[in-house]
């Protein structure tokens, strides 16, 4: 075990110290200053970053900057992404609060600082958004040179004779319908807006075209739905039981292993205001190492039957992760396929001749698996306790050797 924590630590820290390169071509506005052309350490964040790490060449000094030192910064990769610097007070109480709490008594949150906050829209009214640390989307505008405003939107469960519904309080609507009061056509439109950034893009948009038509609108890029790649390994705690057949030579109570499993996963957001469900999959290798002494029948007492297989392993699960707080629980479930691709051993010895030869012709290639996990996710480290079962290689009609597996499992994105 420990020479298998040892390597499992190491590849752990190598990735973190790669993770910690991902500059990208950016730029910082520093007040008073001409703007610092260089690069910019971005992680893919899933909410709005309280501060960036910056070089001005590739091998340069990282210094690292905070929204009360600079007034916004720029991404260049994939098309500009725009931070600037305000001053904002945003109510960040998560979306979902318990069931048994009332609507018009939550427990408010208030975010009051001055933070990033991405620019959408600039215009006669610019649009903005934030991410707060719950992964709840904020929408926010403000005229040229004004203050920020919040528009607002409420979603939480209240209590109810089923055990509780959903309860939406849209009156960003309202905000949006008085802003745009001097132009019908977007006032009505504005009345049955989704909270979404293309629909409230589209909005201040066309406002800005029917107050000044053929005036040019900068519209920055929203960032699309992040995809997370990271790293995964851990030890398997398996073990092997043969069931019925107790005819063949292979019955017996096979040895439990302790196997490293390793890999790489991708997680795929399925959208929503705090992104809880995603898709998430990983191609793993694993290995399986058992034996068995034939004693159950005296016929072959003395015979040993011993295995050991390589495999690929393909997940793909749903997960789930509760939005709240800094360290978040997740779950996940799901199956997987796995075929051989190394036979390392797979022997009988029989103690009466005695010989090797071997012990199971024909193991099945392709490997089915049930999969379930817990774990808990901080920033961009997890750790997972997860089971499985499989049904392994013996593939006989009326007997088999199911695989049931416990893994501890540590991982890190990129």
């Amino acid at each position: 075990m420990k020479n298998f924590y040892l390597p499992l630590l190491c590849c752990l820290a190598t990735i973190n110290s790669l993770a910690q390169r991902n500059f990208v071509p950016g730029a910082v506005a520093v007040p008073q200053r001409d703007s610092l052309k260089g690069f910019i350490d971005f992680r893919n964040w899933t909410s709005t970053p309280n501060e960036i790490r910056f070089k001005s060449t590739e091998n340069g000094e990282i210094t690292t900057y905070t929204p009360n030192q600079i007034s916004g910064f720029a991404l260049h990769s994939d098309g500009d992404v725009v931070y600037v610097t305000k001053h904002v007070l945003l109510d960040v109480t998560p979306y979902i609060v318990s069931s048994t709490q009332s609507v018009t008594q939550p427990q408010t949150e208030l975010l009051d600082s001055i933070v990033f906050i991405q620019q959408l829209v600039t215009g006669a009214y610019n649009l903005y958004t934030y991410t707060d640390r719950h992964q709840r989307i904020h929408f926010m505008y403000n005229a040229p040179g004004g203050d920020i405003q919040e528009l607002k939107y409420i979603k939480t469960m209240v209590p109810s004779p089923d055990g509780g519904k959903i309860y939406e309080k849209k009156e960003y609507q309202e905000q949006l319908t008085s802003l745009f009061k001097d132009e019908g056509k977007i006032a009505r439109q504005a009345r049955s807006v989704d909270y979404r950034d293309e629909d409230l893009i589209a909005l201040f948009v066309a406002y800005q075209h029917a107050k000044a038509p053929g005036t040019e609108v900068l519209v920055k890029t929203k960032k699309k739905q992040p995809i997370y790649f990271g790293i995964v390994a851990g030890p398997a705690f398996n073990s092997y039981n043969w069931k019925g057949g107790e005819q063949y030579m292979l019955h017996g109570k096979y040895s439990s292993s302790v196997n490293p499993i390793a890999g790489v996963f991708v997680d795929i957001p399925l959208g929503g205001a705090t992104r809880q469900w995603s898709m998430y999959n990983e191609l793993l290798y694993k290995t399986y190492s058992t034996h068995a002494s034939m004693d159950m029948n005296a016929l072959l007492a003395g015979d040993i039957a011993t295995f050991k297989f390589s495999y690929l392993q393909l997940n793909v699960m749903a997960q789930y992760i509760y939005p709240k707080g800094v360290v978040k629980p997740f779950v996940h479930i799901g199956m997987g396929n796995a075929i051989i691709v190394k036979t390392t051993t797979n022997d009988y010895f029989d103690a009466s001749r005695p010989e090797h030869r071997e012990a199971f012709a024909g193991p099945r290639k392709l490997e089915q698996l049930l999969v379930g996990g817990i774990g808990v996710r901080a920033d961009r480290f997890q750790l997972e306790v997860r089971g499985s079962t499989s049904t392994g290689w013996i593939d006989i009609m009326s007997a088999s050797m199911p695989v049931n597996s416990l893994q501890i499992i540590a991982g890190v994105r990129f």
